[in-house]
């Protein structure tokens, strides 16, 4: 007979595998047949069986005509491993059947910054947790996106606030700063700050007037006292940055795309008495029905937003510093 020492471990639990592979033993009487229905070699099922026993501090079976037969103790753990795997697979079904209720399809908007900066993470980890959603992602301006919206084309969609009116339910999303872009060759690129006025006669390169932001730089800029000079507009990001790599022009652009990419061949300027922080909020339509989809969508980003330190307050020196 073997010889099981009991051992006292606070940190020691049993897996649900560990119990399922015991009570299989069990019920086979045999480590080999039970081995080749639980796809495992006899060798490893033996050990997991041997973990077991040190464990709980008692011998499971014994060996009799050739076949594994179970100890006092270990019926009563047979009978518990039974009920405990039993009321797993019924806890596992509840969440199988929960998940599934979540089917359909989700019609999602937000401006390509925006999801190059923070919905990328976020869709993947949501497909992963209920994959019978599938969302159709739309990237453009908050100007169309609130549009889009509010015409029901679009389910949710992320803007930039604040949202004003009764158009729309919206929430808070994430906070981020405007900073100046400008070439490391720019003659302003050895400058930490620069206010409004001083850029009055430089060539500016921009986002169409579909996003929001662009309304906001030139609001900005008259009420500095001048008309912008915009050499070029484009709905991409990146092209600005390109743009601006090649000092064509300088540009308004979001911290959180300095702290996604690197590009060691731009300087990034405090603007003051200019925009300086955008908040992003999530808007649905106002007194409109909100599918069970669109709400299990927006408390996981919600819960995302709580838990991932990369969302909340985006500050100059905390982006900088990465």
């Amino acid at each position: 007979m073997k010889n099981v020492v009991r051992q006292e471990r606070k940190d020691s639990f049993v897996e649900i595998r560990e119990l399922k592979y015991f009570v299989q033993v069990a019920k086979d009487g045999n480590y080999s047949t039970a081995a080749q229905k639980l796809y495992i070699s006899q060798p490893a099922l033996s050990k997991v069986i041997h973990k077991l026993e040190e464990e709980m501090g008692f011998e499971f079976f014994y060996t009799f005509q050739k076949r594994q037969n179970l100890t006092d103790f270990g019926q009563a753990f047979y009978e518990k491993a039974v009920q405990v795997i039993s009321e797993y697979d019924a806890l596992s079904e509840t969440a199988r059947l929960e998940r599934d209720i979540y089917k359909g399809q989700i019609f999602l908007g937000f401006p390509p910054v925006a999801g190059t900066c923070f919905f990328c993470d976020l869709i993947a980890k949501f497909s992963k947790a209920y994959p019978g959603i599938k969302l159709s992602i739309e990237e453009k301006g908050s100007n169309k996106i609130m549009s889009s919206v509010e015409a029901g084309t679009l389910d949710v969609g992320c803007v930039i606030g604040p949202v004003q009116g009764e158009t729309f339910d919206h929430i808070p999303f994430v906070q981020d700063t405007t900073c100046l872009a400008v070439s490391e060759n720019h003659p302003l690129a050895g400058r930490e700050s620069v206010v409004l006025e001083e850029l009055e006669d430089e060539p500016f390169v921009m986002l169409g007037s579909e996003f929001s932001t662009h309304q906001d730089i030139k609001a900005a800029c008259h009420r500095a006292g001048f008309e912008p000079k915009v050499v070029l507009l484009s709905s991409q990001w990146d092209f600005v940055v390109q743009m601006v790599r090649r000092n064509f022009g300088v540009a308004f652009l979001p911290l959180s795309l300095f702290r996604r990419f690197s590009f060691p061949d731009i300087r990034l300027l405090r603007v003051e008495n200019a925009i300086s922080v955008d908040r992003l909020e999530l808007i649905t339509k106002h007194d409109c029905y909100v599918s069970r989809n669109v709400n299990c969508f927006v408390s996981f980003i919600v819960q995302e937003m709580e838990k991932n330190p990369f969302f909340g307050p985006n500050t100059w020196d905390q982006a900088l510093a990465q």
